[in-house]
This record gives C-alpha cells, structure tokens and sequence, in this order.
C-alpha cells in the first residue's frame, strides 16, 4: 500500500504542477494535500521500523556516527535540493537524511549550545511553518524580502516570526 500511496501521489502532484485547468479551491486543496502523502508515510515507516535507531546502530558499530558525517549530511542534502535535483519528488529521499543528521547532532553529548537552539527551533517549527505562508505570500510580502539575499530573507523571516510563535505557545 505504500507504493500505492507514493504511485498516487505523484500522478496527483505532476496534474496539479501541470494542468492550469484546476480553478476549484477546493481540488487544489486536495491535490496538495495528496501530493504530501509520500512524506507522511516515510515518517510512519521510519518510525514504525525504527530505521534511525538500526543506521545508528551500524554506524556506533563502525564508529562513523559523528558530527562530521552528520554535517556533511546536512551539506549534501542542501546543495542537492537547491541546486541538483530540486524537485519535489526527491524529498523522499532528503527529508529522513536530513531529519536523521539534525537529531544525530542533536544528540551528540558535546553539542549543548546547538541542541538547546535546534530544540528552541523544533518548539517553534510547527508555528513557523502555519505563519510563513501567511508572511511570505499574503500581507507583508515586501518587507519579508526587502533583504533580497535569500539566507538573509530566511534569518530576517525567522526573526520576524520568532516573537510570534513565542507568543502563541505562550496563549496556547
């Protein structure tokens, strides 16, 4: 069934990346909801069957899990999804490396400084994720890429909706 959902998926997502025909909200809504299936159940499974704690396993066997290897990981997949195979698609491959590499430098016992700020940051990611649509497309679109320097436009992004989410978990 899980190669049923990503073969769906990605019909679904080539039709709503291709066909201009869609006007309904209410289908494109679906479509893109659809199209975000494959991730979903990546996640599942990696959870389900523990895949991280089994490569973690392999690698304190060889001795390869280390900052170094995770860094590169991270590395690897930012230039792969910016400037080699940027497609949607291929987020089923870049998304659990990259979630593996972040919760591996997370973990190593050296790293307190970047924990305590990837855990401030993860606190936060479900309202920086639900608030950047509306600050990025919606209101204030001029000023959130005033920088025009991308990196700065994400760190100004960021510190624009930093206080927000703050408060929001705060009411919440």
């Amino acid at each position: 069934s899980f190669i049923k959902v990503i073969i769906i998926s990605i019909v679904f997502t080539i039709l709503r990346e291709n066909i201009n025909i869609i006007s309904n909200p209410i289908i494109n809504i679906v479509f893109e909801v659809i199209s975000y299936m494959p991730l979903f159940m990546i996640g599942v499974l990696f959870s389900k069957f523990n895949i991280f704690t089994s490569v973690n396993e392999v690698l304190n066997k060889n001795k390869s899990n280390n900052m170094i290897l995770n860094l590169l990981i991270c590395i690897f997949v930012f230039i792969s999804r910016t400037f080699i195979l940027n497609y949607f698609y291929f987020d089923l491959l870049y998304v659990p490396a990259f979630i593996y590499s972040i919760t591996n430098i997370i973990n190593l016992p050296k790293n307190i400084k970047i924990k305590k700020i990837l855990i401030f940051l993860g606190i936060n990611s479900t309202n920086l994720w639900l608030l950047h649509d509306i600050f990025i497309e919606k209101y204030i679109q001029s000023v959130v890429y005033y920088p025009r320097i991308s990196i700065v436009i994400l760190m100004w992004l960021l510190l624009l909706l930093l206080p927000i989410s703050i408060c929001l978990n705060k009411c919440i």
